[in-house]
């Protein structure tokens, strides 16, 4: 009987949480967890995205445990990849590289610098992100800098309007090209944006915009935008988006679309939209052969 009334209330605790919290807390990872997964809650997710979309919540939650991290001084005149978009440019892949595995080169967060090492700094969820394995394939003289900055479930409006994360991201990137060059952004988003019918390059034009926006033209002469041709989650591939972003490629000089992720079916993913040890491999393979390429032209 005592367990019965303790689990009633447990409940109850939990249902006051749901009604009564902030968004931003209803909406966090492990709430979603909690209602949408263990109750069976139904609806909460999808108002989560319909607030995240209208602008009104979204405070990402990004990796920022140091524990296992080892700070370093910042290199100068070294190359910067910054890794962006949602889910699947965040830590929330599967790799054949240990998370206790120690890089070569670097990983900034908040103007410091540590060794890379899984999860990578700055961007969303606690697993593995494509970062080390496509850092195992970069040939390279000097240390890389990257800077990861994933969130999870973003719409690219998310990252384009007037207050958006780009222009967030944008005062950072300010302070690490100081001393340092922009040579490659990858761009790893699509799937919220899926059949919704979104103007997708425009939305780019302005995400693009605003990520540079007052940076010295010197510090990213270099700079190329790769653009993944990204839809699938759960969903069937969006061919019009897939368009919209292999027309990037067309309209601006310094964009390049791969050919990588939606030509990855199941096999590649562990959950149907997230990619396992062999989707990790595939695109960092693709990936680094870009970034090689045009290494060896500059």
């Amino acid at each position: 009987m005592k367990i019965k009334i303790l689990l009633i209330f447990i409940l109850f605790s939990l249902i006051l949480l749901l009604v009564g919290s902030t968004s931003y807390l209803r909406c966090s990872n492990i709430s979603l967890k909690i209602f949408d997964d263990i109750l069976g809650f139904t609806g909460i997710e999808s108002e989560c995205d319909k607030l995240k979309k209208e602008n009104l919540v979204y405070v990402p939650e990004r990796f920022n445990d140091l524990t296992f991290k080892v700070e370093t001084t910042c290199p100068k005149d070294s190359k910067v990849i910054l890794i962006i978009g949602q889910s699947n440019s965040s830590n929330n892949l599967l790799s054949s590289i240990d998370k206790s595995t120690k890089d070569i080169n670097y990983n900034y967060l908040n103007n410091k610098c540590y060794e890379l090492s899984e999860p990578v700094l700055g961007a969303s969820g606690n697993k593995s992100s494509l970062t080390s394995s496509l850092s195992s394939k970069i040939k390279h003289k000097k240390p890389i800098i990257f800077f990861t900055a994933g969130i999870n479930a973003t719409s690219i409006t998310d990252w384009s309007n007037e207050n958006g994360f780009a222009k967030k991201i944008n005062k950072n990137l300010k302070k690490i090209l100081h001393t340092n060059s922009l040579n490659f952004v990858i761009w790893i988003q699509g799937e919220t944006d899926a059949n919704t019918n979104i103007d997708y390059i425009s939305h780019f034009e302005k995400m693009k915009l605003s990520l540079l926006s007052q940076i010295n033209e010197k510090k990213t002469k270099n700079n190329k935008f790769i653009i993944t041709q990204t839809s699938i989650c759960n969903s069937k591939k969006d061919i019009d988006l897939n368009n919209q972003q292999k027309k990037l490629q067309m309209i601006f000089d310094d964009v390049i679309v791969a050919s990588v992720t939606d030509n990855l079916d199941e096999n590649f993913r562990y959950d149907g939209c997230h990619f396992n040890k062999f989707g990790t491999e595939a695109i960092t393979n693709e990936l680094s052969e870009i970034i090689n390429k045009e290494f060896m032209v500059q």
